[in-house]
């Protein structure tokens, strides 16, 4: 994907491919930051919520706002 001349169409996909592959992997990153967070916030705040089967850390922090 190193860039090369503009020499047709193709050529301008390689800089939007790797523009939009670097954009996923910041809001990958920032996606997995945020669930970490809320996880720990409901862990903090109530514990006893995560302990049925079937609720997580999303289901957790949406009952509790």
């Amino acid at each position: 994907m190193r860039p090369r001349q503009l020499e047709g169409p193709e050529d301008a996909l390689r800089p939007a491919l790797r523009t939009l592959a670097k954009r996923w992997q910041r809001l990958d990153a920032e996606a997995k930051d945020l669930t970490k967070l809320i996880a720990d916030l409901v862990h903090r705040a109530t514990p006893q919520l995560l302990e049925p089967f079937g609720i997580g850390a999303d289901t957790a922090a949406k009952i509790l706002s």
